[in-house]
């Protein structure tokens, strides 16, 4: 099965976790989905960190890199140049 047959049964534990307010489930969460190419599951946690706490670089920088493979550049360079400020 390898390690990416574990990424959807991380999520599943992640999820539960998250909606117990555990910000750091919901990080790893992000960067599960994004490992599946879910990208638009990883983008809503990845901006709900951000919700939480605006100064979250590295929130910041998985959003950017979400958003580089959605296509939307320009606000993927946003969010990458606002990790390196936070």
């Amino acid at each position: 099965m390898g390690i990416c047959g574990q990424y959807p049964k991380a999520i599943k534990c992640l999820r539960k976790a998250a909606s117990l307010g555990d910000f750091e489930a919901k990080r790893l969460m992000g960067y599960n989905l994004f490992r599946l190419r879910r990208f638009e599951e990883a983008l809503a946690c990845f901006e709900a960190l951000i919700q939480n706490n605006p100064e979250d670089g590295l929130a910041w920088y998985w959003r950017g890199l979400t958003l580089m493979e959605v296509g939307r550049r320009a606000e993927a360079e946003e969010s990458l140049n606002r990790s390196c400020r936070d």
